[in-house]
């Protein structure tokens, strides 16, 4: 089953997996940006606090990552 797994598919893969973490990463942040601009516009609630809970806990992941890769 693995015999058909070359170098160039294994790096093809990482590469592409790669980019798709790159372009989630940069779609939260847009919509980090968007939220942190509108957020007194919205209304106190659940949802409200939910999203600064989410996008807390997504910048602490993302600094961890940060920090394991020097």
């Amino acid at each position: 089953m693995f015999s058909r797994i070359t170098r160039q598919r294994l790096g093809s893969a990482i590469g592409h997996t790669k980019c798709i973490v790159g372009n989630i990463d940069r779609g939260i942040r847009t919509a980090a940006r968007v939220f942190h601009a509108t957020k007194d516009l919205v209304p106190e609630g659940r949802m409200k606090k939910a999203a600064e809970k989410g996008l807390s806990d997504y910048e602490a992941v993302r600094e961890k990552i940060r920090a394991a890769n020097p």
